[in-house]
């Protein structure tokens, strides 16, 4: 009985515990939404490598539904990736769409 009665106050105390810890710990707040026509090349550039390349796969893929496309040039996208990079580098307050119109245009 006492060795019951010690597991029973043991998972009393682990649930509480817990229930003070659930109550003292803040809710996280939900990402904001992005606007995406307003993310900037320093929005982007701030970000870390992994979180950069996932920004730049997803703005092709926006603009590559926006315009229907069906087939995806690996080599091409590197390359557009890379003279967006160079653009955003230059003119970091600029919006990302605009960097990638002046990067598909030849603008540094």
């Amino acid at each position: 009985m006492v060795a019951r009665l010690s597991s029973l106050v043991f998972a009393v105390l682990i649930a509480a515990s817990t229930a003070a810890a659930a109550a003292t710990t803040p809710a996280r707040s939900p990402n904001p939404a992005i606007q995406l026509m307003k993310v900037t090349c320093g929005d982007m550039l701030a970000s870390d490598v992994l979180d950069r390349s996932s920004i730049m796969m997803f703005y092709w893929g926006y603009l590559a539904g926006k315009q229907g496309a069906t087939v995806l040039n690996t080599s091409g996208l590197e390359l557009a990736t890379s003279r967006v990079m160079e653009v955003c580098t230059a003119h970091q307050s600029m919006t990302l769409f605009d960097a990638i119109d002046a990067a598909k245009r030849g603008n540094k």
